[in-house]
């Protein structure tokens, strides 16, 4: 007896972007503006249900002391990544049979108290699922997550 895998798309993620963030006060720091460095990481699921990081970014530090202004977007080129997300053709299923969604993508952030950066902590956990987006199979996705406006450039393969 032969076992294959389900058809699968493989889809890239190319781009990750914050495009707001409903509470930004909490990177305000009294007396000197915006202070906050952000970075993310992307985890699966393996076979065993156990989580495992496949990426980390690079910081962003646009808002690392520039004033009274938050600003979006927050931007990541993670093409040269070549991150693939596992969606299924059809039916309802997640790759090793996690229920609901496979890959999570965390934001961390590290602000200032008195110009001194803090450690990083998550301010944001966005579970990724393209399952209903397959048939479409969109360039770009646009969601939100507990505030948090995140959209993805994707490339469907």
């Amino acid at each position: 007896m032969t076992i294959t895998e389900r058809p699968k798309y493989n889809v890239t993620i190319k781009k990750v972007e914050i495009l707001s963030y409903s509470f930004d006060n909490d990177f305000y720091v009294n007396l000197n503006g915006y202070y906050v460095k952000l970075k993310f990481d992307i985890r699966e699921f393996d076979i065993f249900g156990n989580e495992t990081i496949k990426y980390i970014s690079t910081e962003n530090t646009n808002n690392w002391g520039n004033g009274a202004v938050m600003y979006y977007p927050k931007i990541w080129d993670i093409s040269s990544a070549n991150y693939k997300v596992k969606v299924f053709q059809s039916g309802n299923y997640y790759p090793n049979n996690h229920p609901n969604y496979h890959t999570k993508i965390i934001f961390y952030s590290a602000i200032s108290r008195q110009l001194v950066q803090q450690p990083y902590v998550v301010f944001n956990t966005y579970r990724l699922d393209l399952n209903p987006y397959r048939s479409l199979q969109p360039t770009t996705i646009t969601e939100n997550n507990n505030g948090l406006q995140v959209r993805l450039t994707l490339q469907w393969n």
